[in-house]
Protein backbone atom coordinates (compact mmCIF):
# COMPACT_ATOMS: atom_id res chain seq x y z
CA UNK A 1 0.00 0.00 0.00
CA UNK A 2 1.40 3.08 -1.36
CA UNK A 3 0.48 6.96 0.83
CA UNK A 4 1.54 9.97 -0.88
CA UNK A 5 0.80 13.14 0.13
CA UNK A 6 1.37 16.13 -1.22
CA UNK A 7 1.51 18.87 1.88
CA UNK A 8 0.89 22.32 -0.23
CA UNK A 9 -1.42 24.95 -0.44
CA UNK A 10 -4.47 22.03 -1.08
CA UNK A 11 -3.38 19.00 0.54
CA UNK A 12 -4.33 15.59 -0.88
CA UNK A 13 -3.29 12.29 -0.20
CA UNK A 14 -3.30 9.49 -2.84
CA UNK A 15 -3.62 5.58 -1.81
CA UNK A 16 -2.10 3.09 -3.81
CA UNK A 17 -2.54 -0.59 -3.88
CA UNK A 18 0.32 -2.56 -5.62
CA UNK A 19 0.92 -6.38 -5.51
CA UNK A 20 4.87 -6.36 -5.76
CA UNK A 21 7.13 -4.00 -4.34
CA UNK A 22 9.02 -4.38 -7.53
CA UNK A 23 10.88 -1.15 -8.21
CA UNK A 24 8.73 -0.42 -11.19
CA UNK A 25 5.99 0.49 -8.70
CA UNK A 26 7.11 3.60 -7.15
CA UNK A 27 9.03 4.80 -10.45
CA UNK A 28 5.39 4.94 -11.98
CA UNK A 29 3.85 6.89 -8.94
CA UNK A 30 6.59 8.85 -7.97
CA UNK A 31 8.42 11.72 -10.24
CA UNK A 32 11.05 14.74 -9.53
CA UNK A 33 8.20 16.66 -7.90
CA UNK A 34 8.57 14.08 -4.44
CA UNK A 35 11.65 15.08 -2.76
CA UNK A 36 11.79 12.20 0.26
CA UNK A 37 10.35 8.97 0.71
CA UNK A 38 9.28 6.81 3.64
CA UNK A 39 10.78 3.23 3.58
CA UNK A 40 11.82 0.21 5.00
CA UNK A 41 15.07 -1.18 4.36
CA UNK A 42 14.06 -3.00 0.88
CA UNK A 43 16.62 -1.93 -1.68
CA UNK A 44 14.28 -2.09 -4.76
CA UNK A 45 12.73 1.73 -3.84
CA UNK A 46 16.47 3.22 -4.82
CA UNK A 47 16.31 3.42 -8.27
CA UNK A 48 13.25 5.69 -7.43
CA UNK A 49 15.29 7.63 -5.39
CA UNK A 50 18.21 7.91 -7.27
CA UNK A 51 16.02 8.70 -10.53
CA UNK A 52 14.66 11.37 -9.14
CA UNK A 53 17.18 12.32 -6.53
CA UNK A 54 14.67 11.54 -3.06
CA UNK A 55 16.09 11.41 0.23
CA UNK A 56 15.47 7.91 1.92
CA UNK A 57 13.53 8.24 5.25
CA UNK A 58 13.65 5.34 7.82
CA UNK A 59 10.40 3.96 9.09
CA UNK A 60 9.60 4.07 12.26
CA UNK A 61 9.00 0.25 12.62
CA UNK A 62 12.64 -0.01 10.68
CA UNK A 63 14.27 2.26 13.34
CA UNK A 64 12.90 0.32 16.41
CA UNK A 65 14.38 -2.89 14.86
CA UNK A 66 17.51 -1.29 14.53
CA UNK A 67 17.87 0.19 18.47
CA UNK A 68 16.51 -3.63 18.99
CA UNK A 69 19.31 -5.83 17.68
CA UNK A 70 21.70 -3.33 18.88
CA UNK A 71 21.67 -4.52 22.13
Amino acid sequence: MWAITQPRSQPATVFHYAISRNQDVPLMLLNCNNTAIVVDGYHGYQKACATYCMTKLGGVAYARRKFKSAR
